[in-house]
Formats: structure tokens, sequence, C-alpha cells
């Protein structure tokens, strides 16, 4: 276990000296294969998605979208390394990271009029999310796990399910009780996530981008709410053919017979 924490101390040593001020951290120089396939189709997103808005907040938005991303795969490359030193990290260390891993906030935020307005405070690449924004990550992480836990014992991956299991033994304890806890926490981060979403007085982030939030989270209880709706090929078909495809069916007006004079 020592030597697996040293290896990943060594990487995380390796990232960090890789982002400091100069180095180039998004370009595509040496990539081959399916590396270079996902990195030209990212780069491609971000130069279509800024061209959208006018020239003097393009360089802002640029960089903001690079580091979410940028931000989003290194966590998966955290959670890889991991899995692959045997690594079993605290539930807080794993939650730090599997917040971003989960990556609702890649699509929720650029969407909002407030996005341009991230900031950090380091210096580095790393954003600073509003209130609101993290709630989202993390009931989108806790969803997820509680639902797929069974599928990433399989994979070899980590979760919060097993985390809580593990790290709290007890006699009698079964995987129920784990799976207990995290959807009571859930619901504890959703009271407070939608006290933010109507909270008149909140100005730090405008109505339209807390209605956003508000989807995301709809749509994310749309998959892990009852159960892994994600992993299932056909148990959201009707739902995705109504909301896109078929065509919206309108009932005809009932005649009235004209007035007879």
């Amino acid at each position: 276990m020592c030597i697996a924490r040293a290896c990943i101390l060594r990487w995380q040593l390796m990232y960090k000296l890789s982002w400091c001020p100069g180095a180039s951290w998004w370009e595509g120089e040496g990539l081959t294969g399916h590396s270079k396939t996902i990195f030209d189709a990212l780069d491609g997103f971000v130069n279509q998605f800024a061209a959208i808005f006018p020239p003097h907040e393009r360089g802002k938005l640029m960089a903001n979208l690079r580091n979410i991303w940028s931000e989003t795969f290194t966590s998966w490359m955290v959670e890889k390394t991991w899995s692959l030193m045997g690594y079993v990290p605290s539930m807080d260390e794993y939650l730090k990271n599997a917040n971003i891993s989960v990556s609702i906030h890649a699509i929720a935020l650029p969407a909002t009029s407030g996005f341009l307005n991230l900031s950090s405070s380091d210096g580095t690449q790393n954003l600073e999310y509003h209130k609101i924004t993290k709630l989202l990550m993390e009931s989108a992480r806790l969803l997820n796990d509680a639902r797929s836990y069974q599928r990433e014992e399989q994979e070899g991956k980590m979760n919060f399910v097993h985390l809580h299991m593990k790290q709290n033994p007890s006699p009698g304890a079964c995987i129920e009780d784990s799976i207990a806890h995290v959807q009571q926490i859930v619901g504890e981060k959703m009271k407070e996530f939608m006290e933010h979403v109507f909270m008149d007085t909140d100005n730090s982030m405008p109505k339209s981008c807390r209605q956003l939030h508000l989807s995301c989270m709809k749509s994310v209880h749309m998959f892990y709410n009852s159960a892994n709706n994600f992993d299932c090929d056909t148990a959201l078909v009707d739902d995705i053919n109504k909301a896109i495809y078929l065509p919206i069916r309108q009932i005809p007006e009932p005649e009235t017979n004209p007035e007879l004079p």
C-alpha cells in the first residue's frame, strides 16, 4: 500500500509540474491513436462553442472550458491510477475527486450566463464553483454510486457505497445499510440544493442559471433515482423518443355549430 501511495503521489507531482505557468497544457502535439482522437474532438468542441460568443468574451470562455475539461480528465486519471495501484482512498478523498469525475458541471456550467465569471483564487486552472453547482455535483455522484455499485465492483472501480461499508465495519452490517446511508446524504444534499434554487435573496447566481441547475438535477434523477437507467439500453427509449423524435400530437379543437339566424 505504501508503494501504491508513493506512485500516486509521484504522478500527482508530475501533473502539478506540468501545470506550472508557461507550461503548454492544451496542445495535441505528440498524441496518437485514441488520445489524439479524443483531444481533437474536445478541442473542436471548445472552439465551436466559443465561436458563438462575441470576440471579446471568447478568450475567457475558452480558458474556462479548457480548465473544466482538463480538471475532469485529470479526475478520471486519478480514479484509474487508484484502480491500477490498488489504492483505497478515504471517503472524503474519494468524493473530492469523484464529484469532478461525474462531470455534470461540464454540462451545466457552459450553458449558464455566469460561466464567464468563474475564476481561480490561487492562480491555477482550478476553478471555484458556486455552492449550488457543488451540490449538483455531489448529488449526481452519490446517486450514481447508490445505483451502480454492483457493476462498478465487477469492473474494479471505486464506489462510495463500498468505501462506506469497508471503512465503517460493524457486526451484522450489510450493503443495504451503506446504500441507505448514501441515500440519506442525497436527501440532505437535495434539500439544501432546492433551497438554493428557490432562494430569492441569493444574488450570486441569476435565477435562470439556478433553474438550469434544477433541470440538470431532474435529468440525474431520471437516470438514477429508482434504478440505474443510465447503463440500460432500453429503459428510457420511450422518454427519449417523446422528447426528441416523436412530434407532439395536437388535439383538434371541437367544432362549433354556427349560430342560426
